[in-house]
């Protein structure tokens, strides 16, 4: 009874010191950019309590954020937080877009999500990759493929397919029919990644852990640091249009 009683203890320890330290990274995340390239600007487009991870967008451009389970935080809770669009209030004295009504939304997503070719959600799980409905956030398919860390998940705009950050930082892919699924690169094996995007001019870029880095064509995986490479992460967010997500729930526009 003794040890179950100090297991029980250690264990509700080790969460709360994992609850605080996920507190203090999304704190230190949370700020603006101190500068930003010309041609851009900035704004807080929302804020609530809670953890985001990815973005995806329903139909009618409401901004989709994800709060869920990885492998560092595998006990968050799966919610999707959907913003509105059309609609402005005014907190601090500063406008901003609220939650819809419900808004979260409990789900079985994970920390990453992004919009596939088909405009449904994908999320990156502990389990693999589900497919969610864009208007509620409900589960569809899945989950299907290799293993998940849970975090960084992109659509590639040549074959549609979802690629995603599987066990040990392996790239994996899935089809969005979930009929198909492999080893999209073994190069980045170890490296924590985590932001991963794609730019249809270069390759499969990944914005952790920092510097931000570059999966080639030839297979290489390396630091972002050539002005070429540079181009081609300015075209990448200028293609998918538009907004950063601080991980302490601020949605910022860019």
């Amino acid at each position: 009874m003794r040890l179950g009683k100090r297991c029980f203890a250690g264990a509700l320890s080790f969460s709360i010191i994992a609850i605080a330290l996920f507190v203090a990274i999304s704190s230190a995340l949370a700020q603006p950019f101190t500068s930003l390239e010309p041609g851009f600007t900035q704004e807080l487009f929302s804020a609530a309590r809670g953890g985001f991870g990815g973005v995806a967008f329903a139909p009618n451009r409401d901004p989709w954020a994800a709060q869920g389970p990885n492998t560092t935080f595998h006990l968050t809770p799966s919610l999707l937080f959907r913003f509105s669009l059309a609609s402005t209030i005014v907190v601090n004295s500063t406008a901003v877009h609220p939650q819809v009504a419900e808004s979260p939304f409990a789900s079985v997503n994970g920390t990453g999500v992004v919009n596939g070719s088909d405009g449904n959600l994908y999320s990156n799980t502990l389990s693999g990759v589900v497919r969610l409905d864009p208007n509620t956030g409900s589960l569809l398919a899945g989950p299907f493929g290799p293993l998940g860390q849970g975090l960084g998940v992109a659509n590639d705009p040549e074959t549609g397919n979802l690629v995603y950050v599987g066990r040990s930082s392996i790239l994996r892919f899935v089809d969005p029919a979930f009929s198909t699924t492999g080893t999209f690169s073994t190069a980045t094996a170890g490296r924590g990644l985590d932001g991963i995007f794609f730019d249809r001019f270069c390759s499969l870029l990944s914005a952790f852990p920092r510097p931000a880095s570059v999966l080639s064509t030839d297979g290489q995986y390396r630091p972002v640091h050539s002005e070429s490479s540079s181009r081609c992460s300015r075209k990448l967010f200028r293609w998918h249009r538009r907004c950063s997500l601080s991980h302490s729930a601020g949605l910022r526009c860019i």
